[in-house]
């Protein structure tokens, strides 16, 4: 199984340069749109079948997941919790959750959907502190990105992160 890892378009508040959490729930601007139409079409070169799309239930990451199944005609399973933004406390300016939590939340789905669906191909729309965790990186991936960020398998599996490079 492969799967692509997705950060929605921008939002309202990314185009404002107003750093958030799952507190807010902003939709995507013109430009959050094409980039998420953008990310549809490279997935739509990439998936062999219709994916399985999983997004977070955010505005943002749905109104992204709806346009790439518009693009891929994949099966979209929204509001998946595990994949949700990290809250964000405005008063100390920290996140209240460490992306190493929020990955280890997203990876538990992740192996969930591998174990009981038959899909060759899962993108997932969430994040950048989720796939942040999920890749061990440091870089904040840009708004409608499709990655490579690197590969993992599981335990006895051939369950592979990846992405386009």
């Amino acid at each position: 199984m492969i799967i692509y890892l997705v950060r929605h378009g921008q939002s309202e508040l990314n185009a404002a340069g107003i750093r958030h959490g799952c507190e807010v729930d902003p939709s995507l601007t013109d430009l959050g749109v094409r980039q998420a139409k953008m990310a549809g079409g490279e997935l739509y070169g990439l998936c062999e079948t219709p994916p399985v799309i999983l997004s977070s239930p955010a505005i943002r990451a749905r109104q992204t997941a709806d346009l790439i199944v518009q693009m891929t005609g994949g099966d979209h399973h929204p509001d998946i919790s595990a994949l949700a933004e990290r809250r964000y406390d405005t008063a100390t300016n920290t996140w209240t959750e460490t992306c190493a939590q929020a990955a280890k939340r997203a990876w538990e789905v992740m192996q969930s959907v591998n174990s009981r669906t038959q899909a060759t191909t899962v993108v997932v729309v969430t994040h950048a502190g989720v796939i942040k965790g999920l890749t061990s990186s440091g870089v904040t991936p840009p708004n409608g990105s499709v990655r490579a960020f690197g590969e993992w398998a599981f335990e006895s599996s051939d369950f592979l992160i990846c992405g386009p490079s």
